[in-house]
């Protein structure tokens, strides 16, 4: 691996192998790179490398094109021990790709060298959603608040952020499928008059985070941003707000983009 540069190489080991040290340089470095846990889900869940995706070996020869679509990316497999690993090289080697190395001793071996493990699934995404939540302070309810607001019949719009096949497997009374990619476009086909509450909820709390933060930036292109607040039911984030009036979409995306780039 070079010290600068994009690592088109891995040097001071074996043709297949790189230490958990030179894996830590490469996750350090912008160019591309790609990096594979390739046990199955649970064993993923229980911990793994910050940034891995997971793709059993089982699922390798389906997925991987579409996830790895230049055969010249730098491609690092790992599982518990290296052996799983170490025999799914051969396959991407067989489906063009060029640059495939295995970490040596697997995920005890990164354990041992004292590198981090992480986790759950889709680690990153729900990082970037906390500190969203923290660095813009999104106010919380109660789920019990919310219920009695529902009950109480106030004027609102509920929206499920999640993808149509987790919604048709249930969703809250009343809400509306809209994908969290589409939220900030499509709102306006359901809002109705400007007093309208809108409530936000996904599956876990990300997704609902985001949409609803999404949703207080694009307010603020006009200057008309009202408090959001949240609230957890179930394990699920439900975000209140208010939208009034109609925003250019090209103005409203590039609020979100600006600042949802925290840190820069």
């Amino acid at each position: 691996m070079t010290d600068g540069g994009a690592p088109l190489s891995v040097a001071g080991v074996t043709a297949a192998a790189i230490s958990p040290e030179q894996l830590a340089t490469l996750l350090e470095q912008p160019s591309p790179h790609a990096l594979l846990d390739v046990r199955e889900r649970a064993a993923f869940e229980r911990g793994h490398i910050y940034r891995a995706t997971p793709l059993p070996r089982r699922l390798i020869e389906l997925r991987l094109p579409a996830l790895v679509t230049a055969p010249g990316t730098l491609i690092v497999l790992y599982d518990d021990d290296g052996r799983l690993a170490a025999l799914a090289a051969p396959t991407l080697a067989e489906m063009g790709y060029t640059e495939v190395f295995v970490l040596n001793g697997g995920l005890e071996a990164w354990r041992r060298a004292g590198q981090p493990v992480v986790q759950g699934l889709n680690v990153p995404s729900k990082v970037f959603g906390e500190r969203v939540l923290h660095d813009f302070k999104t106010p919380e309810i109660t789920c019990l608040e919310l219920s009695a607001q529902i009950a109480a019949g106030r004027d609102m719009v509920i929206v499920d952020t999640r993808t149509p096949e987790e919604y048709s497997r249930g969703c809250l009374p009343g809400a509306w499928s809209m994908p969290g990619g589409e939220l900030v476009l499509r709102i306006g086909e359901l809002v109705e008059r400007p007093e309208q509450t809108i409530v936000v909820h996904c599956g876990g709390r990300t997704r609902s985070y985001l949409g609803a933060e999404s949703l207080r930036r694009s307010i603020d292109v006009v200057g008309q941003g009202e408090e959001l607040v949240a609230e957890e039911l179930r394990g699920a984030a439900f975000s209140l707000g208010r939208l009034i009036g109609r925003v250019d979409v090209e103005d409203i995306l590039d609020v979100i983009f600006r600042d949802f780039c925290i840190g820069k």
